[in-house]
């Protein structure tokens, strides 16, 4: 896949749309996973991505929340994945995820870090105030 990757990136002379196909292409889900995510991203209802998000990884074990948060990145999501002691949490919007980042003292590195590294998990959910 790394090979794909680099050559569709070469391919492309647009540098941001050259990272994001790389990113698309990196990630491990399927089209229609992708699209059943991402769907499930624009309803920007915080039960609709949990429920999207827990059955690509019953479905698929490999699959892993950084992927998922690689997908909602690339595709422009308004969820984002923060990851806790307690699983993970989805957030609705750029300013709640900073947000609970700050509460659980977390920076955006340590978060990919955390989610890199976490085993599947119970969600934790985060409305927009």
């Amino acid at each position: 896949m790394q090979g794909v990757t680099e050559t569709v990136t070469a391919m492309c002379t647009c540098a941001p749309l050259a990272g994001a196909i790389g990113v698309i292409l990196g990630a491990m889900l399927d089209p229609k996973q992708r699209h059943k995510l991402l769907t499930a991203d624009r309803t920007k209802d915080v039960s609709w991505v949990r429920a999207a998000i827990e059955h690509l990884m019953a479905a698929d074990p490999d699959v892993s929340l950084d992927e998922i948060e690689d997908v909602l990145r690339a595709g422009a999501g308004t969820a984002y994945l923060v990851g806790t002691a307690e699983g993970f949490e989805v957030a609705i919007g750029f300013a709640a995820s900073r947000r609970v980042l700050a509460e659980a003292g977390m920076t955006a590195e340590q978060n990919r870090l955390a989610l890199a590294g976490l085993p599947h998990a119970r969600c934790r959910q985060s409305w927009p105030s």
